[in-house]
């Protein structure tokens, strides 16, 4: 059988419905597992994201741990500020680009702009 067709104890392979649902589950977990702290930097994340998107050139999840620091309970937490950015229409997407802590191994992350910014036929 073909390997887009093959069946997997999670359901079919590239389900895309399934893998969105799911995402949107887990970055709804990780929102609720962390208590008044996780939310207090959720907020503060939203309010970084919501002036740098106001202000031209890229930026990123190294930017944001640099003014703010990272998720106090999950670093999960942080793709679901890019998401949630996305969905208020606040940023695009351009691309990625190796992370600049040394402790991350060069792992790739996603690059930014705000909305106002973006280049015609960005994401």
């Amino acid at each position: 059988m073909p390997l887009l067709h093959r069946e997997l104890d999670s359901g079919p392979l590239f389900n895309l419905p399934e893998g969105r649902r799911r995402r949107d589950e887990g970055i709804s977990r990780v929102e609720k597992s962390g208590g008044d702290a996780a939310t207090r930097w959720r907020d503060s994340a939203r309010e970084w994201v919501r002036e740098r998107a106001t202000k031209p050139g890229e930026f990123n999840g190294d930017d944001l741990r640099l003014s703010i620091g990272g998720p106090p309970h999950s670093p999960n937490a942080m793709g679901g500020i890019w998401i949630w950015a996305k969905r208020q229409g606040l940023i695009h997407y351009v691309g990625h680009r190796p992370r600049q802590c040394a402790s991350a191994h060069k792992q790739m992350i996603g690059v930014y702009v705000g909305a106002a910014f973006a280049q015609e036929g960005s994401s």
